[in-house]
């Protein structure tokens, strides 16, 4: 992992990172989150977080694919208040080139995708008020 980057909400209560959840039964979440979603419908699971101390809020979204099984996690920070996710940004951004090396796309909004079918997307709105990094399996394992 990248000296210096410190984001808890990669990981679970366990210390588990939610990347590797990926390829999972969706019913193993409340026991691997330690409690129930915040809510949950026809797309996936969603789990809230709120720091309050930086005006964010933190949703952690479990999508599932056509099998069943999880296929994206997404981790979205929400904030009123302008550039409080800029630095936030740009430690995703040092974090990610570290472990996959140079997205392609631009600056706000890069892709990395790795040989063993990893995808993961790291966006920023214009307004700086929306920061999202998501994990998907660009093709699901098949269950015997």
């Amino acid at each position: 992992m990248a000296e210096g980057f410190r984001e808890p909400v990669l990981f679970t209560p366990d210390g588990i990172p939610r990347s590797s959840l990926l390829g999972l039964a969706p019913d193993t979440l409340a026991r691997i989150e330690k409690a129930p979603p915040y809510y949950r419908d026809e797309l996936g699971y969603a789990y809230r977080f709120t720091e309050i101390s930086d005006s964010v809020e933190i949703w952690v979204e479990y999508y599932t694919g056509d099998m069943g099984l999880i296929q994206t996690v997404s981790i979205t920070y929400e904030s009123p208040v302008f550039r409080v996710l800029t630095k936030r940004y740009q430690s995703w951004r040092t974090f990610l080139r570290s472990v996959y090396g140079n997205g392609q796309g631009y600056l706000g909004h890069e892709v990395w995708k790795t040989p063993e079918g990893l995808r993961v997307r790291l966006l920023l709105s214009p307004d700086r008020k929306y920061l999202q990094v998501t994990f998907s399996a660009e093709r699901q394992a098949r269950m015997p």
